[in-house]
């Protein structure tokens, strides 16, 4: 299988894709450490768009573009929300002829798809309201280094059904990881993707307790995220 162009969520790539991509983390994070430099990116720029706020993502991926020999372009309030100042086909096809690729750290998950649509050049999913794959794979990536193989290991995800935990199920289906998913009642993913969930063998709950009880990996996320501040003391007392 070809492996895709842009890294904008997990289903779209193969299981073979993602293992040989987590092979070739684990290569550079260990040449990294015996002081091995390469540049793969050398006269490579790239840009990135970050219409929510971040410091890790943002952080990570400006130390890894600098790491692989690539130029790192911050486009923030200065370039205006995706679609706003003009079509986002018309951005993703100027911005192509300037750079290199694109991370992008947008809402919805239509905003991305359609810039990676028109874009001519890489797009990677930095995060959207519907799903993290960096956050997903560096986490299963942690977990690798960890027990030395996914098979037959189970992670449980305790907290909001949200993007990062979306993720986290496609990746767990493509590496041969078991997930449960325990989330309070009125935070538990749509029925349809419960069901496309149990259908792979993982299984959703709605206490820790069960959730939790033999797992290899406990796994949580914060109670509010960005743009549910006034959910916060409403989401304190049910998650807690």
């Amino acid at each position: 299988m070809t492996t895709p162009k842009n890294f904008i969520a997990l289903e779209e790539w193969s299981s073979q894709g993602l293992r040989e991509l987590l092979v070739l983390c684990a290569r550079l994070k260990s040449e990294l450490k015996q002081g091995v430099r390469r540049s793969p990116l050398a006269g490579r720029n790239i840009g990135l768009i970050f219409e929510k706020a971040s410091l890790r993502t943002r952080v990570s991926f400006e130390v890894g573009i600098n790491q692989l020999g690539g130029a790192a372009i911050v486009l923030g309030d200065m370039a205006g929300r995706l679609g706003e100042r003009e079509p986002i086909a018309d951005f993703a096809r100027v911005a192509s002829r300037y750079v290199d690729g694109l991370v992008v750290r947008t809402y919805g998950e239509d905003i991305i798809k359609e810039l990676a649509r028109h874009a001519t050049v890489p797009v990677i999913n930095g995060l959207t309201d519907g799903s993290h794959p960096c956050q997903a794979m560096g986490d299963v990536f942690t977990l690798l280094e960890r027990w030395g193989s996914l098979e037959g290991r189970t992670l449980s995800y305790i907290g909001d059904s949200n993007n990062v935990c979306h993720s986290l199920l496609q990746a767990a289906v493509k590496l041969g990881l078991k997930m449960r998913v325990a989330s309070p009642r009125g935070y538990e993913f749509p029925e349809a993707l419960q069901k496309w969930g149990r259908d792979q063998g993982f299984e959703f709950f709605d206490r820790p307790e069960p959730a939790a009880e033999g797992a290899d990996a406990l796994y949580t996320d914060v109670w509010t995220s960005m743009g549910q501040e006034k959910e916060k003391a409403q989401r304190l007392r049910d998650f807690q």
